[in-house]
């Protein structure tokens, strides 16, 4: 399969998961997953496509290492993605955190010591940390 038209597919299948609100990517249990999906919904219609596509490209990459690396978006060059980049880190919000930092906070507050980092943590991220349960092989 040539290049462009494994492009064209992987934009294609962006595209349908755009269009359908990210469903399939939200049912991800990921953090990273919610925030990019979150950062690119917030997007103007030209600059998401312009994101979508170095998404497209990077996935291209991914097939073929041995492409120039040059091509690949997290280079210097493509503005879109170099800002979506710099974004990622600053966006914070209690909904993003991961199990292991979940499972720290109720750590935290059952120890009773003076450290109290997560002391203004809300109920409902604390309903979450306590609802997290081990899979078992058996589940």
């Amino acid at each position: 399969m040539r290049e462009q038209q494994l492009y064209e597919m992987i934009r294609a299948i962006i595209e349908e998961e755009d269009a359908s609100g990210w469903a399939r990517m939200r049912r991800v249990p990921s953090t990273s997953a919610s925030r990019n999906i979150d950062y690119v919904s917030k997007l103007d219609p030209a600059r998401r496509r312009s994101l979508l596509d170095a998404f497209a490209w990077n996935a291209l990459y991914m097939f073929d290492p041995s492409r120039d690396p040059h091509l690949f978006n997290s280079t210097p060059g493509h503005e879109e993605y170099q800002k979506f980049r710099d974004a990622l880190p600053l966006m914070f919000s209690w909904d993003y955190l991961d199990v292991r930092t979940l499972r720290a906070i109720l750590g935290e507050r059952g120890s009773g010591g003076p450290f109290r980092a997560y002391a203004d943590a809300p109920d409902s991220v604390i309903q979450r940390a306590e609802s997290i349960r081990p899979i078992k092989a058996t589940d």
